[in-house]
């Protein structure tokens, strides 16, 4: 056999191993696509119970979020509730015809503020992340659009702040036009809020 026929023996031969292991890197590829794909929906719905879940932390049920009467103002209770187990929610009405509501919950340290507002307003638009300040009670602070029982868009201010096993959600809402003129207030609102224990 030629020097020739050899080297192209030895060509084809390597060749033939390449394609082979192309197949076999593609095969591999799409074994592991279908496995990821088959396991996402299971990785989702543990995420969402994992953010979910109550930290089992040991409640205080003397702690109580209070907002600062000066910064508040004029206001009329429009709605409370406290239930057996130490949970509440109330609804104040309060200036420039704002909205502010309150829920005390089990804490969920892992709770997301944008996963928290979604809980309370499913169809919420134009989301997006808030400035937390120094030396306030809150931990997290968001702001959102919904639509208003009038037709009108609302604009939202959420915040989350923890503390002796609880979360508490403050959401102050406003007609969008109204936002700019009453900003301060709001402001005003979640930046001077205080616990009592």
């Amino acid at each position: 056999m030629s020097e020739s026929t050899k080297h192209n023996k030895r060509l084809l031969t390597r060749k033939h191993l390449d394609d082979r292991g192309k197949r076999i890197a593609l095969i591999t590829a799409i074994i592991l696509l279908l496995a990821a794909s088959a396991a996402a929906p299971f990785l989702l719905k543990w995420r969402q119970s994992e953010m979910r879940r109550y930290s089992g932390s040991e409640v205080n049920y003397g702690v109580k979020l209070l907002y600062d009467a000066e910064t508040l103002g004029e206001f009329e209770v429009r709605d409370s509730f406290l239930a057996e187990d130490g949970t509440y929610r109330e609804h104040i009405a309060g200036r420039y015809s704002s909205e502010i509501r309150l829920w005390r919950d089990f804490e969920r340290p892992k709770l997301p503020c944008r996963e928290a507002a979604k809980e309370k307003y499913p169809d919420l638009t134009g989301y997006s992340g808030g400035k937390v300040h120094k030396d306030v009670i809150y931990s997290e602070r968001c702001s959102f659009s919904t639509d208003g029982e009038g037709g009108e868009i609302l604009r939202h201010t959420f915040v989350i702040a923890r503390r002796g096993g609880w979360d508490y959600y403050v959401d102050i809402s406003v007609p969008e036009n109204e936002m700019k003129s009453c900003s301060d207030y709001i402001d005003g609102i979640v930046d001077n809020m205080y616990f009592l224990s």
